[in-house]
């Protein structure tokens, strides 16, 4: 439930944004914010626009060629929470 989402544009050359825009527009969901790049910074540059825009007490970074199952945030913040 408390989960913040935050996706960087770093201003690719595919059509991943106007897919992340759809879904974001189609799910209302305010736990989800795009931040848009004026021009492509790369990676490290994205991560830290993360970092600086977060508000959250844990950061997990997902690239775009990442996969993420799909109970792995909670079990991350359970073992982060017991030790």
């Amino acid at each position: 439930k408390n989960i913040e989402i935050l996706i960087i544009d770093d201003c690719g050359h595919d059509n991943s944004m106007a897919i992340v825009e759809d879904f974001v527009n189609r799910h209302q969901n305010k736990s989800i914010r795009i931040i848009h790049h004026s021009k492509n910074l790369g990676l490290s540059n994205a991560r830290n626009t993360g970092i600086k825009e977060s508000d959250g007490d844990y950061l997990y970074f997902l690239d775009s060629d990442d996969f993420i199952a799909s109970n792995c945030i909670e079990s991350f913040v359970q073992i982060l929470e017991k030790y």
